[in-house]
């Protein structure tokens, strides 16, 4: 059995990914709140794997700092990620998001990315997603792994900012047709 440790509770991401491996009998997923270092106070040895979806989104950016963008996106995952390697843990995975690219292109226009694209963090939180993804590469080695899953968009009914819009957008397309 795969043991995968989730950092983060309460989120959409780790709530769909914990419903999502239910049908995996071969995995057991527990969890461990980021806030106030809960996580710092469990041991990690005996997991294969560290998922850390905790964060800041974007769309919380009227209401956190620059320093708390920084604290929670940046440096929580590099201290997350250093506890999982010096306890044992082979492979990290960090939720980041495809705004290290910058800002999307304008409507009507593309924006394509490959694995020469350099990443461009015009924003608190592109820079702090950035600042995790470079310090967790310099944790890797043979032995220790990083995974960096950089979603355009995290959409659904029930996610409570992109979906809306998105809807907001189509109704406002089609009432021109």
């Amino acid at each position: 059995m795969k043991k995968v440790l989730l950092i983060g509770i309460g989120g959409y991401i780790g709530g769909k990914f914990k419903e999502y491996m239910k049908k995996y009998s071969d995995y057991e997923i527990s969890e461990v709140s980021s806030m106030n270092r809960e996580w710092d106070r469990i041991s990690f040895k005996g997991f294969d794997a560290v998922y850390n979806v905790s964060g800041l989104a974007h769309a919380n950016a009227r209401q956190g700092t620059e320093e708390q963008y920084y604290a929670v996106n940046g440096q929580l995952p590099i201290d997350v990620a250093t506890k999982a390697k010096k306890e044992g843990v082979s492979i990290f995975i960090q939720m980041s998001s495809m705004t290290v690219y910058g800002n999307m292109s304008p409507l009507g226009q593309e924006k394509n990315i490959t694995k020469e694209t350099i990443p461009t963090q015009p924003t608190i939180y592109g820079k702090s997603k950035m600042m995790a993804e470079d310090g967790l590469h310099k944790l890797e080695d043979i032995i220790f792994q990083v995974a960096i899953i950089r979603p355009p968009l995290i959409y659904s009914e029930n996610v409570r900012d992109n979906f809306p819009k998105l809807v907001f957008f189509c109704q406002k397309d089609a009432s021109f047709s």
